[in-house]
């Protein structure tokens, strides 16, 4: 049967597969990474043990994170200009250093890469497709439910760029769908999230550049205006 560790190993695969342009064969890998995980997350869940995963970092090393941001994409411009939010286009690669995520850790990340994957290519369509878009999101919202029921509070700081990650593009779904609500609660819960963020758990530069790009429209008064400027 194969292990957490080469849902990982997939995962990286995936990365690499998106960055060359393969992004049908990421997206396939991820999937198999997916099955796998849901069936050790689920045997988990009933009590079955399930083997650690293992650090192959050396205690010399210096720290890393357990999980960084990959760019997959050059540019942020997308077909959808009145977008209040700014599209993520970065995915996560698991780190050497993460024999201390739990299996639900590992699979919200997996299933925001698969989101973010699908999302770019729904949005560099000529029109997107608002269907396209809603089984982005639907990913995207999965991955925040299973973070929801199984993490507690360190976990979200440990991953607070992933949920980040996904707030914002979550509401930038929401905004382009013009689903005016759900894009005021993720602007509110991103400006939570981004509150989280400390000198002992920082984000990269790169990062609050692209979030206080959609968090700027929601800081006079706290209310979201759509007015055109004067």
């Amino acid at each position: 049967m194969a292990s957490i560790k080469n849902c990982i190993d997939w995962n990286t695969n995936a990365v690499a597969l998106t960055l060359a342009g393969r992004k049908d064969e990421a997206i396939s890998t991820i999937k198999k990474s997916l099955k796998v995980l849901e069936t050790l997350f689920n045997a988990s869940k009933q009590g079955m043990e399930i083997p650690e995963l293992q650090s192959t970092s050396s205690q010399q090393s210096s720290y890393q994170p357990p999980v960084v941001s990959v760019p997959i994409a050059t540019s942020t411009n997308v077909n959808s200009p009145a977008n209040l939010f700014t599209f993520y286009p970065r995915m996560f690669r698991i780190t050497s250093e993460a024999k201390d995520l739990s299996i639900s850790k590992i699979l919200v990340v997996l299933l925001y890469n698969l989101a973010v994957a699908s999302h770019m290519d729904a949005i560099t369509e000529e029109i997107p497709d608002p269907q396209h878009l809603k089984k982005v999101l639907e990913l995207y919202e999965t991955a925040m439910r299973v973070a929801h029921t199984s993490w507690n509070t360190a976990d979200a700081e440990q991953l607070l760029c992933v949920l980040l990650a996904l707030t914002n593009n979550v509401g930038h779904i929401h905004s382009h769908l013009l689903n005016f609500q759900q894009t005021r609660e993720s602007l509110s819960l991103q400006m939570h999230l981004l509150a989280r963020a400390t000198e002992e758990n920082p984000l990269a530069m790169e990062d609050y550049e692209i979030y206080f790009e959609s968090v700027c429209v929601f800081l006079d008064g706290h209310d979201l205006c759509l007015a055109p400027a004067a």
